[in-house]
């Protein structure tokens, strides 16, 4: 739900406020309790299979740390839970009492990691996956958007930076390892990667949605294997005279001729970089948090190294299109000490603003 829209209107000839009215009188609550309500309320239309349910519910079990169900049967240790805990007058839990009583039934997995305090980032919502809904705060950007484009009135830079450096400082300080749910623009996670840079001593979970349904990546969810995807470069004169470098990153689908045909009247681009991976573009392309990580060094140094070579006293300005997983933007923004100068780009999907890619966010040298 749209919460601000929800709650405008404070008239009868407000559809808002009538349905608001209603609600309340079914619910016999106030405004602030039906707001409290709302804000941890997800409406979907669902005609999936119980075994699809089973699916959606060991994605979220496995979030936590929680045994999965036992494949091929038709019952799980936790459909009798909830009326064991009510026969025993336990149907009120804090997180501290809840976490206990699962660790009292055996419910995490082996060798589960402690479950991390969850701290969410959006810049736009989720159709049926409120962060509010599993995350302990939630840094809310909504307000800056229409749908996926900024306000005129809003920058990246003065307004959407300032709020997402400090909230990712104050979680880090909270936290050795935390975990981040983002359902934002590219450009905001790899802004939070430059908060948490390779220097920051924090090990980050991200909270990352795959085909296969959510997943925990971390830069050490598993050990690396040599045999993973690896990046494929090519390299282009654009015949500008230009210094400026364009990189075109292909992990989720091909970016090199969109950005070619974006690069067209920026005669300050002299190369374009095409980043690609050898087992070709797709969603399913990057295998896990660790691999993630690993591409984003790579691509680091690669850069570092293209830059160092230009034989020039100032740093080239980057100007950076994605085609990526989240993840892998945060992991990349963790190197933003050898990447800078930087422009990032958004794609714009709709196409309300051309079909192409947009500027976001620049990273000055001094920054």
């Amino acid at each position: 739900m749209k919460l601000d829209e929800f709650f405008q209107g404070s008239t009868k000839q407000s559809r808002y406020w009538l349905a608001r009215e209603a609600w309340k009188q079914h619910l016999k609550v106030d405004e602030t309790e039906l707001r409290a309500f709302c804000e941890r309320l997800a409406l979907t239309s669902v005609s999936e299979s119980l075994d699809d349910f089973r699916l959606r519910m060991n994605e979220a079990l496995h979030s936590y740390g929680l045994k999965p169900s036992e494949p091929g049967t038709s019952s799980t240790s936790y459909d009798q839970l909830p009326y064991d805990w009510l026969a025993q007058g336990r149907n009120e839990f804090d997180a501290k009492s809840f976490r206990q009583a699962c660790w009292d039934e055996k419910l995490f997995a082996d060798q589960a990691p402690p479950p991390a305090k969850v701290f969410g980032v959006k810049s736009f919502e989720h159709g049926f996956d409120r962060l509010e809904a599993r995350c302990d705060e939630v840094l809310n950007l909504l307000p800056e958007f229409s749908d996926r484009y900024m306000r005129p009135e809003f920058t990246w830079e003065k307004d959407l930076l300032p709020k997402l450096n400090a909230f990712i400082r104050s979680a880090g300080q909270k936290e050795q390892r935390l975990r981040l749910a983002m359902d934002t623009h590219l450009t905001l996670a790899f802004a939070a990667g430059t908060v948490l840079d390779t220097k920051s001593g924090k090990i980050v979970e991200l909270e990352q949605r795959t085909r296969g349904g959510a997943a925990i990546w971390a830069a050490d969810d598993v050990p690396v294997d040599p045999t993973w995807p690896s990046w494929t470069f090519s390299e282009f004169d654009l015949e500008t005279g230009g210094a400026e470098v364009a990189v075109a990153v292909s992990i989720t689908r091909t970016t090199e001729q969109q950005v070619r045909a974006d690069l067209l009247g920026k005669p300050s681009v002299g190369r374009l970089v095409v980043a690609s991976l050898a087992s070709g573009a797709s969603q399913a392309a990057v295998l896990n948090g660790a691999h993630a990580d690993q591409l984003a060094d790579r691509l680091a140094n690669h850069l570092k190294d293209l830059r160092s070579g230009a034989g020039t006293a100032v740093r080239p300005e980057l100007h950076l299109f994605m085609a990526a997983p989240y993840s892998f933007a945060f992991f990349l923004g963790r190197h933003i000490k050898v990447l800078k100068p930087v422009t990032l780009y958004e794609f714009d999907f709709d196409g309300e603003r051309g079909g192409g890619y947009v500027p976001s966010l620049t990273m000055a040298a001094g920054t």
